[in-house]
């Protein structure tokens, strides 16, 4: 068939997709080639024609990935999938429909991922989001989401969703990471925006990457501190960090993935802990992040110690920020909760372990919250704590005195709701100036 041929009768267009992947002999490479290819272009060619939302892809997608060509020779497909998204010359639409079939594969089973990383299919991605990103900015006037421009952030955010499978599931290598220059990752944090538009896929999947390798980064560069974290370091010296700290905050508030809540969470104490950054939020926002960890931590059930735990040391370096120092926030309920914790309190509906004792306890040296000034003792460093050996029917963490609270955000009206609307952030950010130190990757302890 010529990938130019339209088919004016939607029904004669799903037919031939669903049809055209038949194949005499699953072995044979040349015809396997042949029916992918002629499958990727009518799809493509149909874009806005009969194919004009992501249920309609994603029924493309499910005729691809359930054939016996695509299951019977998955890696083959994999690779050429991945050869054409370096073809420049390649229609934007086409790209559109690789990169989702790609996605779709990865999240239906995550083998696949291996099957991309196999192929160099981090540095792929990479490329193909860097020209894009480079396109885009040059089209910045132009923000529709139809068109040209609509096609191109829909590919950006399927890739982008890949790179975050990718760099959740598996060890992205110090060569493959430091590949990402300036541009890349400036772009990203430039364009991420704050909006209260769920539904706003690009954005939530530009801040997901961002949590994500950074992550990796971290990781990395305990083997290789000669390596830079490029997205550490823009946070530390460029002015487009204002918008990411406030998708921090909004994020934050929102995620209910334990996984995404844990990467926030690192990041965090890694800007709480850096002389260059720990400046980087206003009070008020130091505010709303105390907030939120508290209803976190009063919502988390006995078996989620290890995200109890993470919350508590990214609460130890907040509580330290010397504004706090100055007008105390929320004292009595971090007191009545760390105490809990610490194992003080005459409530007491399980045993707190030895870890999140002593990372209460340490919370609660923190001057300011003590009676009369202490001196915080030094704590030995930290040590990953295991699961606890708990039944899944514990009972969650009353809300202890934190229900008598007239306080409207943290009376039982409000703290009963899982997720209540975010607090808004400060619009605007302190810009750190000057040079910084390059960032190594420290262990949130």
């Amino acid at each position: 068939m010529n990938e130019e041929t339209i088919f004016a009768d939607p029904k004669d267009f799903w037919y031939y997709t669903q049809n055209c992947l038949t194949c005499r002999d699953v072995e044979d490479t040349d015809e396997v080639n042949h029916r992918l290819v002629t499958f990727l272009t009518t799809v493509a060619t149909h874009i806005k024609i009969h194919v004009n939302d992501d249920q309609d892809l994603y029924r493309c997608g499910l005729y691809l990935v359930d054939s016996p060509l695509y299951v019977e020779n998955t890696v083959f497909c994999v690779a050429k999938e991945l050869t054409l998204l370096l073809m420049d010359q390649l229609p934007q639409s086409v790209k559109l429909v690789l990169s989702y079939m790609l996605l779709l594969d990865c999240k239906r089973d995550s083998s696949t991922l291996q099957v991309i990383q196999d192929h160099r299919g981090f540095e792929v991605f990479y490329r193909s989001l860097h020209s894009l990103f480079e396109t885009l900015a040059v089209m910045d006037g132009d923000s529709g989401d139809s068109g040209t421009v609509g096609t191109m952030k829909k590919t950006c955010t399927a890739q982008l969703d890949t790179l975050f499978q990718m760099c959740k599931f598996l060890s992205i290598s110090a060569e493959e990471l430091a590949i990402m220059d300036t541009f890349f990752v400036n772009y990203i944090f430039e364009s991420l925006v704050v909006t209260d538009i769920e539904e706003d896929m690009l954005n939530a999947s530009k801040f997901r990457f961002i949590l994500a390798v950074n992550e990796q980064f971290m990781i990395a560069c305990r083997d290789d501190p000669k390596l830079e974290n490029r997205v550490f370091t823009t946070i530390q010296q460029h002015v487009s960090s204002r918008n990411f700290s406030e998708c921090l905050l909004v994020f934050f508030n929102r995620v209910e993935d334990t996984c995404l809540q844990i990467m926030i969470s690192k990041i965090l104490y890694l800007i709480l802990t850096t002389p260059d950054t720990m400046d980087l939020f206003y009070h008020n926002d130091l505010n709303v992040l105390v907030d939120v960890l508290l209803r976190e931590l009063t919502n988390l059930s006995e078996e989620e110690e290890n995200t109890r735990n993470t919350f508590l040391r990214v609460l130890h370096p907040l509580l330290k920020n010397e504004q706090f120092a100055q007008t105390p926030y929320k004292k009595d309920q971090l007191r009545n909760i760390l105490r809990y914790f610490a194992g003080e309190s005459e409530n007491k509906f399980w045993n707190q372990t030895e870890t999140t004792q002593r990372l209460a306890k340490r919370c609660l040296s923190v001057a300011w919250l003590q009676d009369k000034p202490a001196t915080e003792e030094k704590q030995p460093d930290e040590v990953q704590p295991s699961p606890t050996d708990s039944s899944p029917t514990t009972p969650r963490l009353p809300y202890l005195e934190l229900i008598h609270s007239n306080d409207s955000q943290t009376s039982l009206a409000s703290i009963s709701k899982k997720r209540p609307p975010p607090p808004l952030p400060r619009k605007a950010m302190r810009i750190i100036g000057g040079p910084s130190p390059q960032v190594t990757a420290r262990t949130i302890r």
